[in-house]
């Protein structure tokens, strides 16, 4: 069994391994970065939200648009 993570660090892994998968062999350029940071932005968008939890998924979709800028600046950063 996997140690706990805090929210935020397995939510970066995650989206880390995500864009990875995306990526695959292909260099790193910005365009890609960005077109990856806006398609994941769209379905955030896009996603309704469940039925009296509006303010909560407000926040949590905040918080993942937060951390997906700041590991696409990693991988802007490394390569």
């Amino acid at each position: 069994m996997e140690p706990m993570r805090e929210p935020s660090t397995a939510l970066r892994e995650a989206l880390r391994r995500a864009i990875r998968e995306q990526l695959g062999t292909s260099p790193v350029d910005d365009a890609k970065l960005e077109e990856l940071r806006q398609s994941l932005l769209y379905v955030l968008r896009a996603t309704p939200a469940l039925p009296g939890a509006m303010a909560a998924d407000q926040q949590n979709r905040a918080q993942v648009a937060t951390e997906l800028d700041s590991v696409l600046n990693e991988f802007r950063h490394r390569h």
